[in-house]
């Protein structure tokens, strides 16, 4: 029988419950009817019924979890909080900056930043109204005393056990249960991601530690049948340029002359561009993994990307070919991107710091610097794979180019570069990322070769962009969301080539692996990737539908 105490408790945990989902409803615009309508006539019955089942189980753990928040000790009632609080900020943070929940790879891309890294995220994630429903649950475990018996550690380790068993049977059978954007409370889908994350690592990882990136060596590469004389005799140059849209270069068409220098190089033919091409991701991590491996959208599909830390890298091949390998960095003082096991296979890491003296140098040149470097790598030598993380046009904008090369204005400035613009300065934000583009750019590739007519030592330039940017617009984080102009991103080459490539194919970031391999030299029959074609020999008639992955978990459609 209820007492009047436990039905009291009942009903406030009710209300909060029904506040909380219609809260995230309309702020997360989730749509639960509209979920499992489609859920119905996209299978059957029973997956419809499985659907129903899954939102309806959700709410009665998010219930059992108020509950017994609103019936327990303050230490229990602190717990409750803490968790409510964090999930919250999570998941909304992550909404209103990349218009996603948090994902399982998410944990992978930070645990595989630095600890500024961290906290700039956490800032630009920020989301305020995560704590109107905080607030409004702390008051409910204030106010709301309990009359009747505590709850105990007995009762908190069966809500734990309920939410881990739950959760744990969805891991392992959402395929069949529940869609990907299972529409559920915060704290649930933030428990969910959780228990998936443990588990695929457990799995994962079963005869090593947790540690995803600093374990298990890189796969092997097969040694070709060099001679022991043998050495290239080019230079390739891999740059990977920061936050750079294809959209906003005018050698792509864009109506602002933001690329005037790579504008004449490709009227004189010594530039092959390809245009708009697809990014891997919409993260610099993880478009940086996935070109270094060449995982496509179908790789990550079954195993969340975790065998990415594994599969074998271009300077693996590059070192199997005899070639001295580089990575320049322009924003880290290390090697960060990949695996600790990367480093066997670079014999340079060169952070900015290495080359520029920060105190005396501006931002805006350290990738002048590191061109400066290349050159005199590549005029002096041939037989060096190079591969170049450009400082690019990061955030914030106005910091990437010197007050003196304003060419729009007004141009957007903030100290508080973690902060979203309001809409009315979105135009200010263009001109401060179109100005970023063109002296960057533009200035890199100046400094980087002094004659392309006579570019020396067979040095080929293989050029792309980690991923593009939302320039803010509707309140979004500048990239890391799902849209597609965050995955639009540029594509060219520059060298003498053996013969005039069709640059009328429709390419993306999972064709450059192979073309790498391509310029190499490295022999077909031994490498361990067969399936995507080099930009030397695919044609125009070769275009497929092209995909992109927002966090290495989901696919996109590009096309």
């Amino acid at each position: 029988m209820f007492t009047n105490e436990t039905r009291r408790l009942f009903l406030v945990s009710i209300c909060f419950l029904m506040f909380e989902v219609l809260f995230e409803a309309y702020n997360f615009k989730l749509n639960y009817s509209e979920f499992l309508f489609d859920s119905y006539q996209t299978k059957d019955l029973f997956f419809f019924l499985a659907n129903f089942a899954g939102v309806i189980i959700s709410f009665l753990l998010f219930f059992a979890f108020i509950l017994f928040s609103l019936n327990s000790s303050w230490k229990y009632k602190i717990i409750c909080f803490t968790l409510f609080l964090f999930s919250a900020l999570i998941e909304f943070g992550y909404h209103k900056a990349l218009n996603r929940f948090f994902a399982t790879s998410d944990f992978n891309t930070a645990n595989g930043t630095n600890f500024e890294q961290k906290i700039n995220s956490m800032l630009m994630y920020l989301n305020p109204e995560a704590l109107i429903p905080a607030f409004v649950f702390l008051l409910l475990i204030i106010f709301v005393e309990s009359k009747q018996k505590k709850s105990n550690i007995k009762n908190f380790a069966l809500l734990f056990l309920c939410f881990i068993l739950f959760y744990s049977l969805l891991s392992q059978f959402g395929n069949l249960f529940y869609d990907k954007k299972f529409p559920a409370p915060a704290m649930n889908v933030f428990c969910q991601t959780g228990v998936d994350y443990l588990i695929q690592s457990h799995l994962s990882h079963s005869d090593e530690t947790w540690d995803l990136y600093n374990t298990k060596p890189r796969y092997p590469v097969k040694n070709p049948n060099l001679s022991e004389t043998y050495k290239p005799d080019n230079n390739i140059i891999m740059i990977l340029d920061e936050s750079v849209s294809g959209i906003h270069l005018s050698l792509n068409g864009y109506d602002r002359p933001t690329t005037p220098f790579l504008d004449d190089l490709e009227e004189k033919n010594i530039l092959h561009n390809w245009g708009i091409a697809s990014s891997s991701a919409t993260a610099s991590l993880n478009s940086y993994r996935a070109i270094i491996t060449g995982f496509t959208s179908e790789d990550m599909k079954g195993n969340n990307g975790t065998q990415i830390h594994y599969a074998q890298t271009i300077f693996q091949y590059a070192k199997a070919m005899k070639y001295t390998t580089f990575y320049f960095d322009g924003q880290m003082t290390d090697y960060w991107g990949g695996t600790s096991d990367d480093k066997n296979y670079l014999d340079n890491v060169i952070g900015y710091q290495q080359i520029v003296d920060t105190a005396k140098v501006p931002d805006y040149e350290i990738d002048n610097y590191i061109a400066r470097e290349i050159n005199k790598i590549i005029k002096s030598s041939t037989g060096n794979f190079i591969f170049v993380f450009k400082r690019g046009s990061h955030i914030p904008y106005h910091k990437n180019f010197p007050a003196s090369q304003t060419v729009w204005s007004p141009s957007y400035t903030t100290i508080d570069f973690l902060g979203v613009p309001s809409e009315d300065k979105i135009s200010e934000v263009t001109n401060a990322y179109d100005n970023s583009i063109r002296y960057n750019v533009n200035s890199f590739f100046k400094n980087l070769i002094d004659d392309y007519e006579n570019i020396p030592n067979k040095s080929v330039v293989l050029y792309t962009g980690d991923h593009g940017q939302t320039l803010f617009e509707g309140g979004r984080a500048s990239h890391g969301g799902s849209s597609k102009i965050e995955a639009s991103v540029p594509l060219f080459m520059i060298g003498n080539l053996d013969k005039v490539p069709d640059t009328n194919f429709a390419t993306s970031h999972n064709n450059i692996y192979p073309t790498l391999l391509d310029l190499m030299k490295y022999p077909k029959k031994l490498r361990h990737k067969h399936n995507v074609l080099s930009l030397l020999e695919a044609k125009s008639y070769d275009s497929k539908k092209r995909f992109y992955n927002p966090v290495l978990a989901e696919e996109f459609p590009f096309d």
